[in-house]
């Protein structure tokens, strides 16, 4: 019974991540109408979102470095109490800047959680099993986005401050890990000899991080402007129902990821998974009715529920007991570097290309390294 709440705790917990932005996004116009008297406040607003990753990018590694010296167990525990304590800011805090600073402390929160919980999947996992577990955990992050976003909206819809109870959650999760969640690391001994790990293999890991999380944000952020362009009788409200045909196909996606990546070699799943992708991506240029939209988002959402735990599972397969915490938080600084960068990226391609000719543009790149990944052979 033990370890089946430990593994229900450490699933629940890694939704955590996805909890950050999505339970607040439908509360930003809220917040931006009821701090209306204060200068430059749409961009404040923003700042609620686009805070934690940054934070997250920077302490991962950090994190990463902490878990190798001192262990798994305490960080996370108190990883997430603080996650709790600064995510419930917007709920009790009537200052912007306050409100701010908390969601700061958020992604420093989460660095730990999101690389921890990797850290924890190799130290109690191995082979099929690893897989397995790495597979379920994808597919429920996916699910959990969709739940999270609805309940943040009906939260909102009551009062703008109210989505920010639901960070208190994590609170319970840290009591849960206390006393379910046995110290999975080696002896102090072994843990001081930490070694740092920055191969060719590890190198093309955290670069394919950074690529897929260019191209995964592209479908929340800029699919709205795509329908919008192409079919702009389409209600605007219905285009959340579209994005969540992509997670359903994820996630469906990651349940069967174990069943091919036991059978062919982590290379043949970035082959497999950047191919669907870049096909569903390159699909759009047929687009020009919603049955091949659809089916466009359909490969897409197959092809990153391949490739991302695809990503983490290579990466623990390529760690010791003595740098899977450092691997760890530099695969998540690269997942969230490549949310950073990517309207970064697409934004300069409108100047030569629209929106229905960018999509394919990634599609054509998703190919080229499907192709890649077929003749590197020692990764």
């Amino acid at each position: 019974m033990k370890t089946i709440i430990r593994n229900a705790v450490i699933l629940f917990g890694s939704t955590l991540s996805v909890m950050a932005g999505a339970i607040v996004t439908p509360a930003l116009p809220y917040i931006t109408q009821n701090f209306s008297n204060i200068d430059n406040i749409e961009f404040l607003t923003k700042l609620i979102l686009s805070l934690p990753p940054l934070f997250i990018a920077i302490f991962s590694p950090i994190s990463g470095y902490l878990f190798e010296k001192f262990g798994r167990k305490s960080i996370l525990v108190f990883a997430s109490i603080l996650y709790g304590i600064a995510g419930t800011t917007g709920y009790y805090l009537r200052d912007i800047y306050l409100i701010l600073l908390g969601r700061a402390f958020l992604g420093i929160a989460i660095s730990a959680l999101m690389t921890g919980f990797i850290v924890v999947l190799g130290d109690l996992f191995e082979g099929e099993k690893r897989n397995k577990f790495i597979g379920l955990q994808g597919a429920i992050m996916s699910f959990a986005g969709v739940i999270y976003l609805l309940l943040g909206g009906v939260l909102a819809d009551i009062n703008w401050s109210f989505p920010f109870i639901a960070y208190f959650v994590s609170v319970i999760v840290g009591v849960l890990l206390l006393f379910f969640l046995d110290e999975t690391s080696y002896k102090i001994e072994t843990r001081r000899q930490v070694q740092f790990s920055f191969n060719l293999k590890t190198s093309l890991i955290y670069l394919s991080a950074i690529f897929v999380m260019i191209c995964y944000l592209m479908v929340p952020t800029q699919l709205p402007f795509l329908i919008n362009s192409q079919f702009p009788d389409f209600p605007a409200s219905k285009i959340g129902l579209l994005i969540a045909v992509w997670i359903m196909f994820s996630s469906f996606s990651s349940l069967i990821y174990p069943k091919i990546k036991n059978k062919v070699p982590f290379r043949y799943v970035y082959m497999l998974g950047f191919f669907i992708w870049g096909f569903g991506h390159l699909l759009i240029l047929f687009s020009s009715n919603l049955v091949l939209l659809v089916a466009s988002l359909i490969f897409s959402g197959l092809g990153n529920g391949l490739v991302v735990p695809n990503l983490k599972s290579h990466i623990l397969a390529h760690s010791t007991e003595n740098n899977r915490g450092i691997n760890s938080g530099l695969l998540t600084t690269a997942l969230y570097v490549g949310q950073f960068l990517s309207p970064i990226v697409v934004q300069p391609m409108f100047q030569y290309a629209n929106i229905s000719q960018i999509f394919p543009i990634f599609g054509i790149l998703m190919f080229v390294i499907s192709f890649v990944y077929i003749f590197s052979n020692k990764i």
